[in-house]
């Protein structure tokens, strides 16, 4: 099988991945998905944010910084704080640098 590579969003061609080091396509999907991931640029951003239960490592999120700006990525990091009887998340997102909205 022969997968086309394109990065970001479409703008960067990247070598075709034509190694057969595996043989069931969901294992070459998960492989290609994650050559895709790492190649992309990306920012990393912390929010600090209203308590989220339910959040974990991986996930797409959508939040708002302290400008009111919106911050949508792959999370990949996530913190709990407690201060008096406020909760608060703290996420690290990584951001496509050309979705970066300013």
């Amino acid at each position: 099988m022969k997968i086309t590579a394109i990065r970001g969003l479409g703008l960067k061609r990247a070598p075709d991945v034509l190694e057969e080091l595996v043989d069931r396509v969901d294992l070459m999907v998960i492989r290609g998905t994650q050559e895709i991931e790492d190649s992309q640029d990306v920012r990393r951003v912390t929010v600090r944010a209203a308590y989220r239960d339910g959040l974990r490592n991986g996930q797409m999120v959508r939040s708002y910084d302290e400008n009111g700006l919106p911050v949508q990525g792959k999370l990949v990091g996530l913190q709990h704080e407690v201060s008096g009887k406020a909760m608060i998340s703290v996420l690290t997102i990584d951001v496509p640098a050309q979705r970066i909205e300013t």
